[in-house]
């Protein structure tokens, strides 16, 4: 987990989810994570909304150049990589912990980009995980990034921290010198708001 926006909110959803396998999605104060929202996004996980973004922070648009209403993140993959996301995020719905993602992006020029993002479980509404929250977060940025839409994009990594092991990781980051992402509120929203029929 190379970023910082990840390892924030990865420590900031450690800590409202208080020893259990995930928090309630009305434990997540949105102002307590402002400097994290245009990185941020969360993914409805019922039987019928597959893994679709419900919410996508401004920066993920922009940076993919393209809008994530209702998009299924496993469509943006081919077959073999589809399966194995599905899979990733099939267990942290099942068992708890964090994903950890790494993808590399490609535009129409054959520039390349590589992404981090992280997932993590989330209940809403409901006795059991049906909310995916996440982050994410190009790595080294070009400067050509968000002038043009990404049209291929490759898994090079998953793997899946352990719910039993996820507080160590967090205070483990917590200790790092440079600290975390700055969690307070600027007064503006950045999240796109999805409405429409997932509530049914």
């Amino acid at each position: 987990m190379q970023q910082r926006s990840s390892q924030s909110l990865v420590q900031y959803w450690d800590q409202i989810r208080a020893g259990r396998v995930a928090p309630q999605r009305c434990d997540i104060e949105p102002a307590r994570i402002a400097g994290l929202l245009p990185v941020t996004f969360i993914l409805d996980c019922t039987a019928h909304a597959g893994f679709s973004f419900r919410l996508a922070g401004t920066r993920i648009c922009e940076q993919l150049g393209r809008e994530l209403r209702g998009v299924d993140m496993r469509d943006m993959f081919d077959a073999k990589d589809r399966k194995n996301l599905e899979n990733l995020l099939q267990a942290i719905v099942a068992e708890g912990g964090v994903g950890i993602i790494e993808f590399e992006a490609t535009c129409a020029e054959g520039r390349e980009v590589q992404f981090e993002v992280v997932v993590m479980p989330v209940i809403h509404a409901s006795s059991s995980v049906n909310r995916l929250l996440g982050c994410l977060t190009a790595i080294d940025p070009p400067y050509w990034l968000g002038s043009t839409a990404t049209v291929r994009h490759s898994v090079t990594s998953l793997r899946k921290v352990p719910v039993e092991t996820v507080s160590r990781l967090a205070k483990v980051l917590a200790l790092d010198e440079h600290g975390p992402v700055i969690m307070a509120s600027d007064g503006a929203r950045r999240f796109r708001v999805i409405e429409g029929g997932r509530s049914q």
